[in-house]
């Protein structure tokens, strides 16, 4: 007696039970199309009897600029935020700090602000920093040895000091710091960025402008600080007593902060695990 596999076998599974009768009359219409944000950029523009710009972009570059002394002359507000600062130091340097971490339909919007306070062709200096732990290298380094880096656009012609090293592909300048060299490149406007290295690996951008933290985790050394102040001499050409940075005021406003948040994991064996 002959058997007939594909008669006598029972039925394949999907010839019985089939997800796609329950979707039968639901099919998924077209997504619904959000409207893109539109931004309002209000200037209070700052005096223009300045030499040059330095922009501080970050938490980490704060720690570099707790070694100025400065008062507030002008403000960039975005929706009604004040987003950046400007001060105004002894050396005639004015200085935009960047308060708030932006979301990226906004940050081209504050860049152009920014490069269109500049005015002219006078040069732009942006300190902003690099995690050292998603660095692309091939280079071998000990251990929190590595370099501050640099950025600067074709039409730069100032350049650090040897111990400041490029900013190599593929690696890649974000947020605000990339915003204004894009707008500097377009425009021929000579700018440099000073990276200083840190672990903090920043997180991606918000969808609303958010605070910055008045802490931060992993303050940069002193080497590093040090080594981007004599970046800033050089590429500005501004001697550095001129300059009026200090390294015994860095970190100064942070002190009080620090300790208090310290002392909140010190009640109970000193900061150990407690069983």
């Amino acid at each position: 007696m002959d058997i007939d596999p594909l008669q006598d076998a029972p039925p394949a599974r999907y010839a019985v039970e089939s997800d796609s009768e329950d979707e039968i009359g639901h099919y998924p219409g077209s997504r619904s199309t959000r409207a893109a944000h539109s931004y309002k950029i209000e200037l209070n523009a700052p005096p223009e009897d300045h030499d040059s710009l330095i922009v501080i972009c970050g938490p980490v570059a704060r720690f570099w600029l707790s070694g100025l002394d400065g008062q507030s002359v002008g403000s960039i507000r975005l929706d009604g935020i004040q987003v950046v600062e400007y001060w105004s130091t002894k050396s005639k340097q004015l200085v935009a700090v960047l308060t708030h971490r932006l979301p990226l339909g906004a940050q081209h919007l504050v860049a152009r602000s920014i490069v269109e306070t500049q005015g002219d062709k006078r040069p732009i200096l942006l300190i902003d920093s690099y995690s050292y732990l998603a660095y692309i290298s091939s280079e071998f380094r000990i251990q929190d040895d590595h370099p501050a880096r640099y950025l600067s656009t074709s039409s730069s012609s100032q350049s650090p000091p040897k111990t400041v090293v490029p900013f190599a592909p593929p690696n890649l300048v974000q947020n605000l710091a990339a915003a204004v060299v894009a707008e500097c490149e377009y425009l021929q406007t000579p700018a440099t960025v000073l990276l200083i290295p840190t672990r903090h690996i920043p997180p991606p951008a918000p969808p609303k402008p958010t605070e910055y933290s008045t802490t931060d985790e992993f303050p940069p050394s002193l080497v590093s600080l040090e080594s981007v102040t004599r970046g800033v001499v050089s590429i500005l050409d501004v001697p550095l007593d001129q300059l009026d940075w200090k390294s015994s005021r860095v970190g100064q406003r942070y002190t009080t902060s620090k300790s208090q948040s310290r002392s909140k994991h010190l009640d109970i064996g000193e900061g150990s695990m407690y069983i």
